[in-house]
C-alpha cells in the first residue's frame, strides 16, 4: 500500500557575531570590526553606527562566507563629523534569522589645526617691514596675518591672507606698512 510521511522541520542556525573595537579613528573615518561564525550557512554582514542608538546609517553587505569558524570582519566608516561620539553595531544574517552585536561607541578625533612658524624680517625700514614664515594648513581651508604692535600685547593686525588647503609648509611673506620710525 501507499504510504506517507513528513519530514521534521530542518533548523538553519543563525550566525553568531560579536561587536569588535573601532581603531584608525580620526576625524573623519573610523575602522570597526567584527567576530562572525555564519555557522555553515552563507551569512552576510553590515555595521550600523550613527551618533545614537538609532544609528541610521550602515556599510554595504560584507560577505562573512558559509563555514563554521569564527573570523573577523572589519569596515571602514568615513564621511564621519569631527569630534562626535559614534555608536556602532555588527548585523550578521543568514537563512535561518539575524544576530546582532552589542552596542560600541567611538569618538572621532578633531581636525588638525594649521602648524606655523615665524621666520625673520626683511625689507626694513623705517616705517615699514616684511615678515616671513611659513604655514601648514593641514589640508583645511587656512588664512593668516601678523599681530603686531610695541609691546606683547601687540595691539595692530595686517588684514588676512588666504594660504589655501595645502598638506604641506607654504613659506608665507606679509608686508607690515605704516609703521612709526624708531
Amino acid at each position: 500500500d501507499d504510504a506517507t510521511f513528513t519530514t521534521d522541520a530542518a533548523t538553519i542556525p543563525k550566525p553568531a557575531a560579536s561587536t569588535g573595537s573601532a581603531s584608525s579613528v580620526g576625524a573623519s573615518s573610523a575602522r570597526v570590526s567584527s567576530t562572525v561564525n555564519a555557522n555553515g550557512v552563507r551569512t552576510s554582514v553590515v555595521f550600523e553606527y550613527g551618533t545614537s542608538t538609532s544609528y541610521g546609517a550602515k556599510t554595504a553587505a560584507i560577505n562573512a562566507g558559509s563555514d563554521s569558524a569564527a573570523r573577523t570582519i572589519a569596515a571602514t566608516l568615513s564621511g564621519l563629523t569631527p569630534r562626535k561620539t559614534y555608536h556602532y553595531r555588527v548585523r550578521a544574517t543568514n537563512a535561518g534569522g539575524t544576530t546582532l552585536g552589542a552596542d560600541r561607541t567611538f569618538t572621532t578625533t578633531a581636525l588638525p589645526i594649521a602648524g606655523l612658524s615665524t621666520g625673520g624680517v626683511t625689507d626694513l625700514t623705517p616705517t615699514s617691514a616684511t615678515l616671513f614664515g611659513r604655514v601648514d594648513p593641514n589640508g583645511r581651508p587656512t588664512t593668516a596675518y601678523v599681530e603686531y604692535g610695541t609691546t606683547t600685547k601687540f595691539g595692530k593686525r595686517t588684514p588676512s591672507v588666504a594660504v589655501g588647503a595645502s598638506t604641506t609648509a607654504i613659506p608665507l611673506a606679509i608686508a607690515i606698512p605704516g609703521l612709526t620710525p624708531n
